[in-house]
């Protein structure tokens, strides 16, 4: 659903391990392109502090990874002295590190989607494209819905795998006694 709406080249569902280390269990991508399908990654391959912004954001676009930052002038808060809080930006530039890494995967363009369980960060859905691109506030609106549903989702069922576990557990101790 991602890539019909989007028409991005890649989009991936990156699930986090309890050690924060990432696998890639499910994608979808254009042809030619190489799998990242059941790759696994370390806890460092999305390091905590962008861990912790997507616990506060749905979406976050990158439209060109090599598009040159431009400074945010003044970058204190003339008021507090405290620096300006980005979080919520869509404009806010990706670390050097981040850019780095999509360069080196001949990636330009990024649009990540948090999937959210209570209070944890589960998983990402990871989109890639070849080519710069700018995606629409509308387009973005529904990728930031879709990436609320996938979450209710991933919560419901596991809510039903733990009660069907349980179901099972239950069946085979009263076989026994």
């Amino acid at each position: 659903e991602v890539v019909k709406l989007t028409g991005l080249d890649r989009v991936m569902v990156y699930r986090f391990d309890d050690d924060d280390s990432g696998w890639v269990f499910a994608e979808t991508k254009r042809d030619g392109l190489a799998p990242f399908l059941d790759l696994h990654y370390p806890a460092m391959d999305v390091p905590k502090p962008a861990r912790e912004i997507y616990k506060k954001i749905w979406l976050r676009p990158l439209p060109d990874a090599l598009a040159e930052p431009v400074d945010l002038v003044p970058l204190t808060n003339p008021d507090t002295g405290k620096l300006l809080d980005m979080t919520y930006c869509f404009l806010r530039g990706a670390s050097k590190m981040y850019t780095d890494y999509l360069v080196n995967m001949r990636v330009r363009m990024s649009l990540t989607m948090a999937i959210q369980r209570d209070d944890r960060l589960w998983g990402l859905i990871a989109c890639h494209n070849y080519e710069p691109k700018v995606v629409p506030y509308q387009v973005r609106a529904a990728c930031e819905f879709l990436a609320q549903v996938a979450s209710l989702q991933i919560k419901s069922a596991e809510e039903r795998e733990h009660g069907a576990y349980k179901d099972r557990l239950e069946k085979s101790y009263d076989a026994l006694l």
